[in-house]
């Protein structure tokens, strides 16, 4: 049995559970549905935890399909700083497959920032429009701005684009970047 529920003016499809004998009804269960047009996957309640956010995009952002890329960029900024992070994260380093031009990136960072506001995107513009041109950073700029995102706590996707910024060959900005995900693990919850 497939029931529907409307989603933002789309429709999506969501299984039915089996019958629950302990209280005898048959509930509706959210499923996962592909979205072939986005190549990701859309949960039927519409509400997806920044992990399968994260999951749905990872090499497979639609760089060519503007009103998709709009709606994961919505879809980010719903549900987290980290996811939106994503989404640049995405726009610094596209799969080796993808032939998007950094053109093309530039114009989505672009419409990010128009509909995103947090300090670290505007601390880190240079160096974010830097890396989506594919142009490496200076070590000492990666470095001060992976301390900037320190500041952040669990902000793992701006400091991984600080982190690949660069073209660190003996290793420092990879013990920094350690050392910033060890604190943020050993740090209370709910605290910076």
């Amino acid at each position: 049995m497939i029931i529907t529920v409307a989603c933002s003016g789309r429709t999506w499809g969501v299984r039915a559970s089996p019958l629950n004998s302990a209280d005898g009804y048959n509930r509706p269960k959210a499923d996962f549905r592909f979205n072939w047009r986005a190549r990701s996957y859309i949960r039927g309640s519409c509400r997806m935890t920044e992990e399968e956010f994260i999951a749905s995009i990872d090499c497979r952002f639609p760089y060519d399909a503007p009103r998709e890329w709009r709606r994961s960029i919505a879809l980010a900024r719903n549900i987290s700083p980290n996811a939106v992070f994503m989404v640049i994260h995405e726009l610094c380093r596209p799969p080796r497959s993808s032939r998007v031009s950094a053109v093309t990136r530039l114009r989505i960072y672009r419409c990010v920032q128009q509909r995103f506001k947090h300090p670290l995107l505007t601390r880190l513009d240079s160096l974010f429009s830097t890396a989506i041109s594919g142009r490496m950073v200076p070590l000492s700029r990666a470095g001060a701005a992976m301390r900037q995102v320190a500041g952040y706590r669990d902000q793992y996707n701006a400091l991984a684009i600080c982190y690949f910024s660069c073209n660190d060959r003996l290793g420092r900005t990879k013990a920094l970047y350690e050392a910033i995900t060890a604190e943020w693990s050993n740090a209370p919850s709910g605290l910076a």
